[in-house]
C-alpha cells in the first residue's frame, strides 16, 4: 500500500531512530505517530517498517527509563554530605547516605582526544560490555552475558561480585540498556544498568544483590574546543542491609569520606588504563554482537 505524506513524515524518522539505537527520539516519533493516526493505521505502518510489538515495549520503556533515570544524581555539589574534587585524578565525587539509600556519583573527564567520536564508542562500548568491567572494578568476580533482547542495546548478564565495596557479595542478574541520546538536551550516551535477585539456591554462599537499585553512566562529549574530550558521569544508587545502613549512617563524615575517596581513586585511574589501553575493547567493539551500535555511534558524532 502506498504511504500516506503523513505516513511518510512520521513512519520514516521513526525507523531511523529505531535503526540508529536513538531510543529517546524513537519513543517521541511514536508517542506522534499514535496521536496522529487511528490504531489499525499504527499498526499496519508498523508493521511495514518492520517494528514489532516487542520493539515498541522496549521503546517506551528505555525511554522512560531515560526521562526518569538521566538528570538523577548527576550535579555534585550542595546537599551532598561528600563533595570532593580530585585535579591529579580529573575527576570529583559525591557521596550521601539518606533515605535508606547511599547515593554515589562521580565524574572524570577525558581529555585532549584526537578522535572524540572513536574515542566516545569506545568509552560505550567499556561500560555496556559487562563482562569486561573486571578490568576496572576491582569487586567483580565473574559476568556472563545470558541473552540479547530484541535490539542489541538491551541485554541480560548474570554477575557476581564479593564483597570489597558497599555494594557487597553477591550474586545479580544485570540488564543493561544503551541510549543514544546525543541529540536530546543532555547530549550523551547514556548506559541503564539494573541489578535483581539471581533466583540462588537455598544455602548458597552468596547473598541475592537486590539491594543494588540502579547504575547509569552518561557519556558525553566535552564542549571545550581547546581540549577535546568526553566526559563519563557515573551514578550508583545502592539500597543495603539494614545493619550495613546503620552503621553507615553512624559514621563521622572524615571516616566515610576516606573510605569512599579510596574506593573512587582506586577505581578511576583502572578505568582510564581499560578504556585506552586494552586490546581486548577494540576487538568487542569491531566484531562483538553489538559491535553494529557502536559503530553507528561514532557515526552519528561524525555527522
Amino acid at each position: 500500500l502506498k504511504q500516506s505524506p503523513l505516513q511518510t513524515r512520521l513512519g520514516e524518522p521513526l525507523a531511523a531512530a529505531v535503526e540508529g539505537f536513538r531510543t529517546v527520539e524513537a519513543c517521541r516519533r511514536l508517542s506522534e505517530l499514535e496521536a496522529s493516526m487511528s490504531p489499525l493505521d499504527v499498526e499496519a505502518l508498523l508493521e511495514e517498517l518492520g517494528i514489532s510489538k516487542a520493539d515498541t515495549e522496549r521503546i517506551r520503556r528505555m525511554g522512560s527509563r531515560y526521562e526518569e533515570f538521566a538528570k538523577q544524581y548527576v550535579s555534585i555539589g550542595p546537599g551532598w554530605q561528600i563533595a570532593e574534587c580530585n585535579k591529579a585524578l580529573g575527576m570529583e565525587f559525591g557521596f550521601d547516605v539518606s533515605g535508606g539509600l547511599l547515593k554515589l556519583t562521580y565524574r572524570v573527564d577525558f581529555r585532549g582526544i584526537a578522535d572524540v567520536p572513536a574515542a566516545v564508542a569506545r568509552a560505550t562500548a567499556g561500560l555496556a560490555e559487562l563482562d569486561l568491567h573486571r578490568h576496572f572494578r576491582s569487586e567483580v568476580d565473574t559476568t556472563t552475558p545470558i541473552c540479547t533482547g530484541a535490539a542489541a542495546n538491551e541485554c541480560l548478564w548474570r554477575e557476581r561480585t564479593h564483597g570489597k565495596n558497599l555494594a557487597g557479595r553477591g550474586e545479580a542478574m544485570v540488564a543493561c540498556e544503551v541510549t543514544d541520546a546525543l541529540d536530546e538536551a543532555e547530549a550523551c550516551i547514556f548506559i541503564n544498568v539494573r541489578a535483581q535477585d539471581a533466583g540462588l539456591a537455598e544455602g548458597s554462599k552468596f547473598l541475592p544483590l537486590d539491594r543494588i537499585t540502579m547504575t547509569t553512566f552518561r557519556v558525553s562529549p566535552l564542549k571545550d574546543c581547546e581540549n577535546n574530550g568526553y566526559r563519563i558521569v557515573c551514578c550508583q544508587s545502592v539500597r543495603p542491609p539494614v545493619e550495613l545502613y546503620r552503621f553507615l549512617e553512624s559514621l563521622p563524615t572524615n571516616s566515610l569520606a576516606a573510605a569512599i575517596r579510596g574506593q573512587v581513586n582506586e577505581l578511576v585511574p583502572r578505568l582510564r588504563t581499560f578504556l585506552h589501553d586494552m586490546p581486548v575493547l577494540e576487538s568487542r567493539m569491531r566484531d562483538g554482537p553489538r559491535s553494529d551500535m557502536y559503530r553507528r555511534i561514532k557515526e552519528h558524532m561524525q555527522g
